[in-house]
């Protein structure tokens, strides 16, 4: 996801400014006015490049100097800039309390909680920029222990985990579709 918190982005035509705006309504950012982001499109009106300026009070497009480029935010192949990766870092381990179910990095063979950024090293930032990137701090759970939360839930014997029955409906999806196929 893009994090638009701050920046100045860059739009030259109207479906860059409509898949910014987009993005920027799905982070809960509204026009000034309180308008939803994707109920004005200020390009189609000035027709020409505009610059978006997100702030945390919301959305406008006059007199900002652009820091991104609507394309560059786009391309989901692009790598995360120091400061967004930052940003969304500290979004991702502020009131972390949920050190069991957390993913680990290794460090010299040992596993380690990955918002430790005192173990960071050269053999693990990958590790680390790949959890930050897809925002998923939490250990992947195993269609077994779904199987069995579900299991366990039908019985009555514990509170049924949200992310087990969502793997278990994305396991029966790719089943239909096999058959589909």
């Amino acid at each position: 996801m893009i994090d638009l918190k701050e920046k100045n982005v860059l739009c030259t035509t109207k479906d860059e400014a409509a898949a910014i705006l987009k993005e920027a309504e799905k982070q809960g950012i509204r026009w000034y006015d309180g308008d939803l982001a994707t109920a004005y499109n200020p390009l189609i009106e000035h027709g020409g490049p505009i610059v978006l300026t997100f702030k945390y009070n919301g959305i406008n497009w006059i007199g900002a100097n652009a820091t991104d480029t609507a394309r560059d935010l786009l391309n989901p192949d692009r790598e995360m800039t120091a400061h967004e990766f930052l940003n969304k870092f500290l979004d991702m381990a502020y009131h972390c309390s949920n050190c069991e179910e957390c993913k680990t990095i290794k460090v010299d063979g040992c596993d380690y909680r990955w918002c430790d950024g005192d173990l960071w090293t050269k053999d693990n930032i990958d590790q680390v920029y790949e959890i930050v990137k897809t925002g998923n701090k939490l250990k992947e759970i195993s269609k077994q222990a779904a199987i069995n939360n579900i299991s366990n839930y039908l019985d009555g014997k514990e509170q049924l985990n949200i992310n087990a029955l969502k793997l278990a409906i994305k396991v029966l999806e790719e089943k239909v579709n096999e058959k589909q196929n």
